[in-house]
């Protein structure tokens, strides 16, 4: 069996500067809002049993990170709003073999738009290029190169046919690529996700939510026999 151990200790510095009054429409946390841009800086050491999530030859490391982030906010007009961050992670693994310096990237942009009192609409894209994920996926072989690219677009739809119910129509598309040959012949894939929800408010605070989701994963190589179509169906409470 495979085991992973971690104790972090971390430090976290934020800064906000302002430059102008959000406008009106800023579908954001309070803490953003009237703050055009966001300045971040996270650091700690933590220590990992099982760096590869090895199954045997488990190698333990301290692992060392810095990891400073920009994002910017602005709502340019009464109705959209548009978003971009940046994220960067620097991790030292002191006893990961060859390379114990590890730097990944995240770029993010979001643009959103209220059509209506009761219509609006949502837009994201997420490009990362993440040095050693540190689980391995099961039935791979050990590799101490599990870099990947990866590039995610979300998009949604929210509509409120009334006072109590609503629905909303989502969207998804992952391109997964990954840098080491032989993961990317068993890995490399693109992910399709599509979905529609309907909510009912049953009293303030309380909604009952019904989902349909159809996702379709398609293999870059041997996609007669990993290739796979999901349906999902969902209810609950809210």
């Amino acid at each position: 069996m495979r085991k992973m151990t971690k104790i972090w200790v971390a430090v976290f510095w934020g800064g906000m500067m302002s430059t102008a009054a959000q406008a009106i429409y800023a579908p954001i946390p309070d803490i953003e809002k009237g703050k055009a841009w966001t300045v971040t800086l996270a650091g700690g050491v933590s220590y990992d049993s099982n760096i590869f999530g090895a199954a045997t030859g488990a190698i333990d490391s301290m692992v060392w990170r810095v990891a400073p982030s920009v994002k910017f906010n602005a709502s340019v007009s009464a109705r959209t709003f548009v978003s971009a961050g940046y994220d960067l992670a620097f991790d030292h693994v002191e006893d990961r073999p060859q390379n114990q310096n590890l730097v990944s990237h995240a770029v993010a942009l979001r643009v959103a738009h209220a059509a209506s009192p009761r219509t609006n609409w949502d837009i994201r894209e997420a490009f990362s290029v993440m040095r050693n994920p540190e689980s391995l996926l099961a039935g791979v072989p050990l590799n101490t190169d599990q870099s990947l690219t990866s590039n995610q677009i979300d998009a949604r739809l929210n509509h409120s046919i009334s006072e109590r119910l609503g629905v909303t129509f989502k969207g998804r598309h992952t391109l997964l690529d990954y840098r080491n040959a032989n993961l990317a012949t068993e890995l490399d894939r693109q992910e399709f996700l599509l979905g529609v929800s309907v909510d009912s408010t049953l009293r303030p605070g309380r909604k009952l939510v019904g989902e349909y989701r159809f996702q379709m994963i398609d293999y870059d190589q041997a996609g007669a026999t990993k290739d796979k179509d999901s349906h999902y169906f969902l209810a609950g409470l809210d």
